[in-house]
């Protein structure tokens, strides 16, 4: 690096140093997450239509459910819609291992699949007990034919 300082000085030497590292940790990750594969474990359920499974975390592909904090127009006490959703959820997946189906990679790096329990789809599942809405670019089920007009 003594020859870059021939080179570069101060600022300019601090920013290619700074755009390296930055390479560097991005390839890191990239190369540490791999090809996206299926999963199957124990999920560790942390909302409504979000688990970790295997040390992955995975967004339920298809539903939409309420945020763990989030909670009902006026409501000051209580168990509000994201706590409730993140309890069915339990509740669906119970004590049985899931198998992830990966689609993408959303914005967040968290991995968005299908979710199967045993044989319940859970997002599907989510959405007919009325704990998530049909959201985005997941199974055409969820939006036009089997759990279509199920509401929280």
């Amino acid at each position: 690096m003594l020859w870059m300082s021939e080179f570069l000085e101060g600022p300019e030497l601090v920013g290619v140093i700074f755009v390296v590292l930055a390479l560097w940790r991005l390839t890191a990750r990239l190369w540490r997450r791999g090809p996206l594969a299926a999963l199957r474990g124990r999920p560790r359920v942390i909302d409504g239509d979000t688990l970790i499974v295997r040390g992955e975390r995975v967004r339920i592909a298809g539903i939409d459910a309420p945020e763990q904090k989030q909670r009902f127009r006026g409501q000051t006490f209580g168990r509000g819609p994201g706590v409730l959703a993140t309890a069915a959820l339990r509740r669906v997946i119970g004590r049985r291992r899931v198998e992830v189906v990966p689609i993408k990679r959303d914005r967040y790096g968290r991995l968005l699949a299908r979710v199967r329990a045993g044989d319940d789809d859970v997002g599907g599942e989510m959405i007919a007990r009325g704990y998530a809405l049909a959201h985005g670019t997941g199974d055409r089920r969820y939006r036009g034919g089997l759990f279509r007009g199920r509401r929280i």
